[in-house]
């Protein structure tokens, strides 16, 4: 009897040890904060065109004369700011699927709106599934079309719009890694970066067009050089009914074509992209919607058309250890629309035909603290716009605006 009591613990033993060993081999969670304070004061010499208490530059303000013929906005300003001080989590964890896991969430004190600034918003969220060769992403992250590999890196706050696309979006985005090329493709839905409608910046136009956002992307990557090109469609839905009470489901089409390139010289980085596109807003481009017809019956039924827009921009960096100097320069315009604009536009800097940004900047890095200051110089063409919605008549207005930072990194 004791030999079978012996026999068994020795059995439940290997068990206990086998199993122990199992789980020894299998990754475990883990998760990695990091992050960085960013303190920011500006400078403006004009009033400008902005978001989050000035922090996003788009263009200077069109001139507003009080009764004596004065421009309103020819004054400065000053701000100092926090705001885009950011907390990350990185989080690894067991495989699935045969596939490496992990996820990533992160967040701000930019708030969703101006009346939001200092709470804290959710910037990314997702889950990723990566095997040998291919990359499963689901969640909130960068637009597809947002090439991380290639963007301005330009200190003020928001990736240089309106000449490079901003946007993070829901999405399920699956990508195949070659040797030297990536593809990937798609689906998203807006979430706080939204198309400008009737009832201002919201999702909903989106969503009420029954069908997500599809992207598509390639890239190629050497050893020195990186070159994309993307495409996007999506449409909104602008009202489900009609000014007289009728059920309306007319949509905007909308799309993106954008590529983007990148080489890495010895002591010199230059990136650079050019874009195409209709009905833009939600990346924060120039542009929009108008409407193209009103029927005459009963209804009142209105069809649109997006008012197109293109950009182009390029970027040289220094790569030293302590002391860089960049230079971002960039030109975006308004091409209107192939059909009459009979009735409202909505939009985005929809009276200006043209703008362009010079903007260099020192950084010195010592450690994890990086100071930087940066010139920017804008020069936006506003005028009126004619039945295509295209701007005419236009008058230059210039401003410029100066920003130093200080970013600790942990």
């Amino acid at each position: 009897m004791k030999i079978k009591q012996l026999f068994a613990l020795c059995i439940l033993t290997i068990l206990i040890s086998t199993q122990a060993s199992a789980q020894d081999n299998t990754p475990a969670f883990g998760v990695k904060f990091k992050g960085f304070v960013n303190y920011e004061m500006i400078y403006d010499s004009r009033q400008m065109v902005s978001a989050r208490d000035g922090d996003v530059l788009l263009y200077p303000a069109n001139v507003k004369l009080d009764p004596n013929g004065n421009d309103i906005n020819e004054s400065s300003s000053f701000n100092a700011l926090a705001i885009t001080s950011r907390l990350q989590m990185a989080i690894t964890g067991p495989d699935a699927f045969g596939a490496k896991t992990s996820g990533m969430i992160s967040g701000d004190f930019f708030g969703t709106a101006n009346d939001k600034i200092g709470l804290f918003r959710l910037r990314q969220a997702f889950v990723k599934l990566k095997w040998d060769k291919a990359t499963l992403l689901a969640g909130k992250a960068w637009h597809p079309l947002f090439a991380v590999e290639v963007f301005p890196k330009v200190l003020s706050f928001g990736a240089a719009i309106p000449f490079y696309p901003l946007s993070r979006a829901p999405q399920l985005r699956y990508t195949i890694d070659g040797a030297h090329f990536q593809w990937l493709v798609a689906i998203s839905a807006q979430q706080d970066f939204s198309t400008a409608g009737p009832d201002g910046r919201t999702p909903s136009y989106q969503m009420h067009s029954g069908m997500p956002e599809f992207n598509s992307r390639l890239m190629y990557k050497g050893k020195n050089l990186l070159m994309g090109v993307g495409a996007g469609y999506w449409q909104v839905v602008p009202m489900q009914q009609t000014a007289s009470g009728y059920k309306t489901d007319e949509a905007v089409e909308s799309y993106l074509i954008n590529s983007f390139a990148k080489l890495e010289l010895s002591k010199l980085t230059i990136r650079g992209g050019a874009l195409y596109g209709k009905n833009l807003t939600n990346l924060f481009m120039l542009g929009g919607f108008g409407v193209t017809s009103i029927s005459t019956d009963a209804s009142l039924e209105q069809k649109y058309e997006g008012i197109a827009a293109s950009s182009v921009w390029t970027e040289l960096e220094t790569k030293n250890k302590s002391i860089n100097v960049g230079l971002f320069a960039g030109y975006t315009k308004n091409h209107g629309t192939s059909t009459e604009i009979i009735g409202d536009v909505y939009g985005s800097g929809t009276t200006i035909d043209n703008t362009y940004r010079i903007a260099p900047r020192v950084t010195y890095t010592s450690g994890k603290v990086k100071l930087g200051i940066e010139g920017i110089y804008q020069s936006t063409a506003y005028g009126t716009r004619d039945e295509f919605a295209k701007v005419i008549n236009t008058e230059p207005v210039d401003g410029l605006r100066i920003l130093s930072s200080i970013v600790y990194f942990f």
